[in-house]
């Protein structure tokens, strides 16, 4: 008997996009799967829809809780699968007909999880926007166990998200992995988590996943200093319980590659929306406080000078730093700031050294 498939949707006043996404998960061409809907309290009429899909087909089922947030209803969705691989789907996305067969077919005997490629869609309009951030050409399996693909991932660059991948139950459990309660953002957590502790990851070339955007009441679309704060949260979380534990000493100059890719992302969150002075205090003072130095390069020559480029977050304020990237815009003016302004041997951080150029860089911008 093929193996038995947990999507678990987290629903919260989902009625506008709920029996949409539903019929894409009773219209798979997989069929041994269970559909395990977690009603977060929802107060408009989400619960006649899941009701509704209830009786017309025994693999949904209902699990209404008062209103905690997503992450516990994602846990609860884990809790309650009976399932040998997992699948988180929300409630306003879609999946193709071949999404899970696809990815089944795609999961090594080996690999902790698979990955397909996301398709964006205008939820207004329908339109077909194109593919999130994924890695390129990839097919297969790769391994992981020298945290090779969490390289991979600064390199090339993902999308983060805990959607569009199957997860082995065993995985999750055998790893004790929960989203965060409590806060907003949490998949930048657990992408780095289930990523950096998983053996081998298989990943699948075809489309398994549609994600819609324009949703005026998603997380995405309604960013706030409380956004950018609980962001901080996740970065807090991957320094204290990875980076500096002992555990994984072998792996913390990798560990501290990624926390400062990390930075790269909270930057482009904060570039998003207006907050406030003290919320931009908050991120100057953790670029500031939390430094990575590490003994050797890691990874191509453009990413590596990348990552000591953000050696100056340490000392500059975020308006300073975005400067900077606008004065960096061809390769002979990028040569002459990198040979000035960042460290002549690139292996150690030498930080009387970035902080005497450091007032030259701040007086030549003349911020």
């Amino acid at each position: 008997m093929k193996n038995l498939v947990s999507i678990i949707v987290p629903c919260y006043n989902g009625e506008n996009y709920l029996n949409n996404t539903l019929e894409s998960v009773f219209n798979q061409e997989y069929k041994n799967w269970e559909c395990v809907i977690v009603n977060d309290g929802s107060t408009d009429q989400s619960s006649n829809i899941i009701d509704n899909w209830v009786k017309k087909d025994n693999r949904f089922f209902h699990h209404h809780q008062e209103n905690q947030g997503l992450s516990t209803s994602r846990n609860n969705g884990v809790q309650l699968a009976k399932g040998e691989y997992i699948f988180f789907l929300d409630a306003d996305d879609l999946l193709p007909s071949n999404s899970i067969l696809d990815l089944i077919n795609s999961i090594d005997i080996k690999s902790d999880f698979a990955v397909g490629i996301t398709q964006m869609r205008n939820i207004l309009t329908t339109e077909f926007l194109g593919e999130t951030h994924h890695f390129k050409y990839t097919q297969g399996t790769l391994k992981n166990l020298n945290k090779e693909i969490i390289l991979k991932i600064i390199e090339e660059g993902h999308c983060v998200t805990v959607m569009n991948k199957i997860y082995r139950k065993t995985f999750i459990e055998d790893n004790s992995l929960q989203f965060k309660k409590g806060i907003l953002h949490e998949d930048y957590l657990w992408f780095f988590e289930t990523w950096f502790l998983a053996k081998q990851i298989s990943f699948c070339n075809k489309e398994t996943y549609y994600y819609h955007t324009n949703n005026i009441h998603s997380i995405t679309n309604n960013k706030k200093d409380q956004n950018i704060i609980d962001i901080l949260k996740s970065f807090d979380i991957i320094n204290e319980k990875y980076y500096n534990n002992i555990i994984f000493k072998n792996y913390k100059e990798i560990i501290g590659i990624y926390l400062t890719y990390f930075k790269t992302l909270i930057l482009k969150e904060v570039n998003t929306i207006q907050i406030n002075n003290n919320t931009l205090k908050l991120v100057h003072n953790k670029f500031k406080k939390n430094q990575y130095p590490r003994s050797k390069p890691y990874l191509s020559l453009l990413t590596e000078n990348k990552h000591y480029i953000f050696t100056l977050l340490s000392f500059n304020t975020i308006k300073t730093i975005n400067k900077y990237f606008e004065i960096i815009d061809s390769p002979k003016k990028y040569d002459r700031y990198k040979r000035r302004f960042i460290l002549n041997r690139p292996l150690f951080f030498n930080f009387f050294k970035i902080k005497h150029y450091n007032k030259k860089f701040i007086w030549k911008l003349k911020i």
